[in-house]
């Protein structure tokens, strides 16, 4: 009797009509073996394997056979005697799936159906231009991209002609700015563009080669022009390709000046053989422009990409799945939309990145879903399913249900108006939620919201809470609170403001971006803003407009201040229409809260201790500033140190650092008292 991994590596051989058995085929089986050992990605790999099965005899590995007349080639027989003796080894697995280039990570290995979409390695000597335009024209959206370098093509070709006449034609340059977010096909046109070069005899090879700061800068005194001369050396007859460039510019780093004019000098010495592509954010990129008055001349051209829509993204997604053998279904394609508009899909990981991710978390569904038998169909790794396009991209997050954050609201302390309100906006949620779920029209929700109020009164908590009320109900995928002042959003030097700001609301894409003390960023009643402090709130109420329901925005402070900054700006006024008051806490409400941080901390609070604490309440300002749950965090904070002290006093015996004594609660506990606002 054949053992077990022998006897499936044959079977799958003769499923697929192939003349012999390979390692690949050995693999397979083993993996698919109950005594297979677990280890990270196996499941995955186990997919992977299987669907490189079915290309064997693309590749010449295998001939087509019949099922009576199976060989075994001598590497696949030294694998299966391997199994043999070792069929629950995990280092001889792992040799094998090592020795195939099989990864645990979905599609990301050496096999051929991993292909680059850039067509890194395509020789371009056995190409012509036509086929090159073609290949553009093939990419997804990118219109005004694609005119632009057409009408470059269509330029270089007249200046040929006018040399052929013997005229001289302007030198146009073949330097470019590329302007747009990450992923939005910059390297992947620039690799086109080289290409095209070549074909229009611009360069002599039309290769690209990708280099960042990292490459190019060195750390100490003469290295950064030996680095950056040696990238262009590689990049001669072809182009340079430099992302984030603005990242050269003087304000990021000492030796990225240097980078800058050895580059500025090679890119007019061999202008006739060398084109430089210099791409990043928008606005860095026209800084990087001003780092030395050479490059405005030597970049003649800016193209702009623009991020790429849900309805692209959604085609995108589908190509990566017919280039691996994967359908697409309608419902599948509409659950990737759905995917789309509710999760950040620009900035740094977004765009193409995105839609790649999203791909990849699919394929990896999908390998769960195939695998849960523990017998891979072809039928189950063939078509994509609903259930395979997950609510966002997070790993290892806790389902959020709106009962927990509704049990959690209400065991808060006091604040009972606050409470009444977040469940008003709950319910307005959790109607529209009906409503979309049987597609009648449904009233847009306005998801941000001013909480005013003293410090300590439990606006960060409410606001956490409501971001993961947004995701239980699906409003929002990601349900975090990303906590932000103005030392967070307002830069030193001119230009960056806005760029530090678009940051944070990044990190806070799918979720809500909690801004404290909000007013400071205006001129409020106290003082005022900065002199960067009104680009910030440019900045902001712009991103709250080009993303509107892709994050929430909570801005806090004291009640009057609130007031000014919602003024200060029109479109503040408009974006902000709803406010939630939070009341100072009551003496009683200050010593619940006391009291539960104590059973938090599993500490004995006697009846002696808890009316040494009323006292204490009572005679001190427990508002303002460094009042309320502040107020009481520091009081806990206090006795606990002089708990600790007595206990210590007693080498730690019995229960003494688990209760405390009246003579823990302390007179006064320092300054509460509300500094003036002034910003300078």
């Amino acid at each position: 009797m054949l053992h077990p991994i022998e006897q499936k590596s044959f079977e799958l051989a003769a499923s697929l009509s192939h003349d012999r058995v390979v390692e690949l085929h050995v693999a397979v089986a083993w993996l698919q073996q109950p005594s297979c050992p677990e280890f990270e990605g196996r499941d995955t790999m186990r997919v992977n394997a299987h669907i490189l099965l079915r290309e064997l005899l693309v590749g010449g590995k295998v001939s087509k056979g019949d099922s009576q007349h199976i060989a075994v080639t001598e590497r696949a027989r030294y694998w299966i005697d391997r199994a043999l003796g070792e069929s629950s080894s995990e280092d001889s697995i792992r040799e094998l799936v090592a020795e195939l280039g099989l990864s645990g990570e979905a599609l990301v290995t050496a096999g051929p159906r991993v292909s680059d979409m850039s067509n890194k390695d395509k020789d371009v000597d056995q190409e012509t231009l036509d086929e090159v335009v073609k290949e553009l024209d093939s990419l997804v959206g990118l219109e005004s991209v694609k005119a632009r370098v057409k009408t470059l093509v269509q330029q270089q070709k007249v200046n040929a002609k006018m040399r052929e006449k013997g005229a001289t034609p302007p030198h146009s340059g073949l330097n470019l700015i590329f302007t747009g977010n990450p992923g939005t096909g910059k390297t992947t046109v620039a690799r086109i563009i080289s290409r095209l070069y070549k074909e229009l005899g611009l360069i002599s090879k039309g290769h690209l080669v990708e280099t960042s700061q990292v490459d190019l800068v060195g750390r100490f005194v003469g290295e950064t022009a030996q680095k950056t001369d040696a990238r262009l050396d590689e990049a001669l007859g072809g182009t340079l390709f430099i992302d984030e460039a603005y990242s050269l510019s003087a304000s990021h780093g000492s030796f990225g000046q240097e980078a800058i004019n050895t580059l500025v000098s090679n890119m007019e010495n061999n202008r006739d053989n060398l084109a430089v592509i210099a791409a990043g954010y928008t606005e860095p990129m026209q800084e990087f422009l001003r780092a030395n008055s050479g490059l405005e001349s030597r970049f003649t051209a800016t193209i702009h990409f623009d991020d790429y829509s849900a309805s692209q993204l959604v085609e995108i997604v589908g190509l990566l799945a017919t280039e691996h053998g994967i359908r697409v279904t309608k419902d599948v394609n509409a659950a990737v939309s759905r995917h789309l508009t509710r999760n950040r899909t620009s900035g740094a990981n977004g765009n193409g990145r995105y839609a790649r991710k999203l791909f990849l978390r699919m394929y990896e569904l999908m390998s769960l879903r195939a695998m849960e038998d523990g017998v891979i169909e072809d039928h189950e790794i063939e078509e994509f399913q609903v259930s395979d396009v997950p609510d966002n991209l997070e790993y290892g997050e806790k389902a959020v249900t709106i009962q927990d954050v509704l049990q959690e609201l209400d065991g808060l302390v006091g604040i009972d108006e606050v409470k009444i309100h977040v469940r008003k906006l709950i319910d307005r949620m959790r109607a529209r939620v009906v409503t979309d779920a049987q597609g009648r029209p449904s009233v847009d929700l306005n998801l941000n919201l001013i909480f005013a109020g003293d410090p300590g009164t439990g606006k960060t908590t409410v606001a956490r809470l409501l971001a993961r009320a947004y995701q239980a109900l699906g409003v929002l995928p990601r349900g975090h609170l990303v906590e932000v002042g103005r030392s967070d959003l307002v830069a030193e030097y001119h230009g960056q403001t806005a760029i530090k700001t678009k940051k944070k609301i990044e990190e806070a894409m799918g979720g809500v971006l909690f801004i404290d003390e909000a007013y400071a960023l205006t001129h409020s009643a106290g003082g005022n803003s900065g002199s960067y402090g009104q680009e910030a709130v440019t900045a902001l109420v712009q991103e709250m407009e080009n993303n509107r329901g892709g994050f929430a925005v909570i801005a806090a402070g004291y009640r009057e201040d609130m007031k000014f900054f919602v003024e200060s700006n029109p479109g503040l006024k408009s974006r902000f229409d709803e406010h939630v008051l939070f009341p100072n806490f009551s003496k009683d409400e200050l010593l619940e809260i006391f009291l539960t941080t104590a059973r938090d901390k599993q500490i004995e609070v006697s009846e002696e201790v808890r009316e040494a604490v009323f006292a204490h309440l009572n005679r001190n300002q427990t508002s303002g500033d460094s009042g309320n749950g502040r107020y009481m965090r520091k009081l806990f904070e206090k006795m606990y140190d002089s708990m600790v002290t007595r206990a210590a006093g007693h080498e730690f015996e019995g229960d003494a650092l688990f209760r405390f004594d009246a003579s823990d609660v302390p007179e006064k506990i320092g300054d509460q008292s509300r500094p003036t606002i002034g910003f300078g």
